[in-house]
């Protein structure tokens, strides 16, 4: 009987398809400590005394996630997934560590910044790397303005 799990090894460095999915489990990993820390703040500070009033006019347990927690912890909620838009176009150490500047096989790993540095050190092209990076910025000004007009109450 044999301890492996698969019959064959799998080579997620030299597949085209797997390193994007081995980032994203790393980067998920990476920021899980983070986010929960985020998100435990939120509910620690929700007031009992709305689930106690819960309590009291019967809600579910659904319920009262869905019409109290989840409401009152939106702003961490738009600020975890506002920083994770952020991290996932800033990906560069996750590429780094595990494909080196190659940006994986065939470039499957290839993220914005890891272009901008091929572009700007290696191609030494600093005017193509620089438009790059300021193209960069406007697309993550750009998500973030519209996830927060999105996500915005109006009063």
């Amino acid at each position: 009987m044999s301890a492996n799990m698969l019959a064959e090894p799998v080579f997620w460095k030299f597949e085209q398809w797997l390193p994007m999915p081995v980032i994203a489990v790393f980067s998920a990993w990476k920021w899980f400590g983070v986010q929960m820390i985020i998100f435990l703040g939120g509910i620690a500070s929700i007031n009992r005394s709305l689930f106690e009033a819960a309590d009291i006019d019967g809600a579910s347990w659904w319920r009262k996630t869905r019409k109290i927690t989840l409401p009152m912890i939106m702003p961490q909620i738009i600020f975890v997934m506002t920083m994770n838009i952020i991290n996932g176009l800033q990906m560069f150490i996750e590429v780094f560590m595990n494909f080196d500047l190659s940006g994986g096989p065939y470039q499957s790993a290839l993220t914005p910044v890891l272009y901008l540095y091929q572009v700007g050190f290696e191609k030494m092209q600093m005017g193509e790397a620089s438009t790059i990076g300021l193209m960069l910025a406007a697309v993550i000004y750009l998500l973030t303005m519209m996830q927060l007009k999105i996500t915005s109450k109006e009063d």
